[in-house]
């Protein structure tokens, strides 16, 4: 379907929990623009070797790929540890690019243990980094901190990939 679609001129989004061959990969990525991946307690060994997950560096090259491949990636990140490591994982998406978005979803977490997380994620150079559990769903600049896309006032602060307030460039899909 997202083969048809695509070739009709829709704009397609490809959500995957990235763990699968690279053969499959770079057959389905042509056809998508954008890429949602879900991960889960960032990427944790310990936690996806319970799963039956052998080598993680294949859903790393996988999230390698479609950022290369798709015009927008963007991922979710499920953490129900409170001892969550973040910053591998973050570094690992700066290492792409800091401007990728990364949503934190939790289960069971105090906001405290969440607003740590975080942070840890942001301290990895992530610029937009948000989370449904602390009410903040507006987007900020990572220069100015001004609110560039308002949720509730329905309101776009960005023109020509650029913040209106400060100049400073926003890699973000809109």
């Amino acid at each position: 379907m997202g083969k048809l679609f695509f070739r009709r001129g829709f704009k397609n989004v490809f959500t995957t929990n990235a763990y699968f061959s690279s053969n499959l990969v770079k057959f389905i990525a042509k056809y998508f623009e954008i890429a949602r991946v879900i991960v889960y307690n960032s990427l944790d060994k310990k936690f996806y070797s319970k799963l039956g997950a052998k080598n993680l560096d294949e859903i790393y090259e996988t999230i390698l790929y479609l950022y290369r491949q798709t015009r927008h990636i963007e991922v979710l990140n499920f953490i129900n540890d409170p001892k969550n490591d973040v910053k591998q994982f973050s570094e690992f998406l700066v290492s792409l690019s800091p401007s990728i978005p990364m949503h934190i979803i939790t289960s069971n977490l105090e906001i405290t243990e969440i607003k740590k997380i975080k942070e840890d994620a942001e301290r990895s150079g992530l610029r937009f980094v948000y989370s449904q559990d602390l009410m903040e769903i507006n987007t900020k600049c990572y220069n100015c901190g001004n609110v560039l896309i308002d949720r509730i006032e329905k309101k776009i602060n960005v023109e020509n990939n650029r913040c209106k307030f400060c100049g400073a460039k926003i890699n973000l899909l809109i």
